[in-house]
């Protein structure tokens, strides 16, 4: 799953907006370490605590007209990015658990 995240970071277009949307993932993923929810409901919160960050991306990927093929192929990469998102986020929750 990390893999998937980190294969899709070598190849993408709008790292910076990317690698923003990761730092708030990581910041507000410890934060929420704090409560006694799971790996899933920490995800959760962290991605509606990372929303402006999250659209940033989307918005910065869809500009960036890197990505080969029509608005179809640009709506399957940011799927990917953002369930690549969640699943570093529950398997980062799992590693500081």
């Amino acid at each position: 799953m990390l893999s998937l995240a980190l294969s899709l970071a070598a190849a993408a277009p709008a790292v910076a907006e990317r690698n923003s949307w990761y730092a708030c993932l990581e910041d507000f993923t410890q934060v929420a370490m704090a409560s006694s929810g799971t790996p899933a409901t920490i995800a959760l919160q962290t991605e509606q605590a990372c929303a402006a960050e999250r659209k940033a991306f989307q918005l910065a990927l869809f500009r960036s007209r890197t990505v080969e093929g029509d608005a179809a192929a640009l709506t399957a990469r940011f799927a990917a990015e953002d369930r690549a998102a969640y699943e570093y986020v529950i398997a980062l929750v799992d590693r500081l658990r």
